[in-house]
């Protein structure tokens, strides 16, 4: 049976990916916590401008750009927790598009980057493809996961590279 926006309500699809790296815990954060440092590595987030500091509770616009299409998001941080987790919703608090997390998990010597995406039903550009072409919803659901990995792939080994070369 084809997945509907409301069965992603219910369980939302994700998608993780990490990079190990020698670049200190401080290096890191200092980067995965200013959204605009993203956007070199992706193909998709065109630019990010703050509407506010960086912090709990504080909000961004997402511009992207992608299939023909751009579109702006507005994020709320929803999680600051400094050397180990940031995390952002993206649309409504209480009935979100997407939520996307960076953790840092120190192992001693190295320490693991790790960024992690779940998409919900509520509307977006995922839901209406979704309601288009509803026989095929699985199949659209893992295009865009795969599209997100991508970029989420070269944004967490950019961010380690960048941070073990002192440039962050």
């Amino acid at each position: 049976m084809p997945t509907t926006p409301g069965d992603l309500n219910q369980t939302p699809a994700t998608t993780e990916v990490a990079a190990t790296t020698t670049a200190t815990a401080a290096a890191l954060w200092d980067l995965i916590s200013v959204p605009a440092n993203l956007v070199p590595f992706s193909e998709e987030l065109q630019a990010i401008g703050p509407l506010g500091p960086v912090g709990l509770g504080a909000t961004f616009e997402g511009d992207n750009s992608g299939r023909s299409t751009t579109w702006t998001t507005t994020a709320t941080v929803t999680s600051f927790d400094p050397l180990e987790r940031f995390s952002w919703t993206v649309g409504d608090l209480n009935a979100p598009v997407s939520i996307w997390t960076f953790t840092i998990t120190d192992l001693g010597a190295t320490r693991v980057l790790t960024q992690s995406c779940a998409l919900y039903g509520n509307p977006s550009g995922l839901t209406a493809a979704i309601e288009r072409d509803p026989d095929r919803a699985d199949a659209i659901i893992e295009f865009r996961l795969g599209a997100l990995r991508s970029n989420m792939e070269r944004t967490v080994v950019g961010l380690c590279q960048l941070a073990e070369s002192g440039q962050a």
